[in-house]
């Protein structure tokens, strides 16, 4: 029976089959248009964990950009799993989130500090580029 198991879940792990499709392979892709409009209008309400969803939007990167004004607010919950992953995407929208994260450095928390940085750290040299709040430092 093990090896029955690792069998099957062994495509996921490699990365040959995505979660959702090893859950249900005769399930159509949902339109990637629609996945982040759902997405995104999921995280605008109040209620409910907006992790998964946050974690959801990393995977689309600029195109999650709509989504910056929750994640800078997500950065001053106090739930670090969920400060993490807005950091991580907000890192992975790039650009446009670095004059919204260079606001947060002059934040009086060190927590919101921090993560403020660790997302500049993940959108890279991007976040140095042009005349940007953040050229001081190039």
């Amino acid at each position: 029976m093990k090896k029955l198991f690792l069998l099957a879940v062994t495509p996921v792990f490699l990365g040959f089959v995505s979660p959702s499709q090893a859950q249900d392979p005769a399930k159509p892709k949902e339109d990637p248009a629609k996945t982040l409009a759902r997405l995104l209008k999921n995280l605008e309400k109040d209620t409910g964990d907006k992790v998964p969803i946050i974690v959801a939007l990393a995977e689309f990167g600029p195109k999650a950009e709509p989504a910056i004004p929750t994640l800078i607010k997500s950065l001053e919950v106090k739930n670090e799993d969920l400060r993490l992953n807005a950091a991580i995407t907000l890192g992975k929208i790039g650009k446009a989130s670095v004059a919204p994260l260079a606001e947060l450095l002059a934040s009086k928390d060190d927590d919101i500090r921090f993560y403020a940085i660790w997302a500049l750290g993940w959108i890279g040299p991007d976040a140095l580029e042009g005349s940007g709040p953040l050229s001081v430092f190039r």
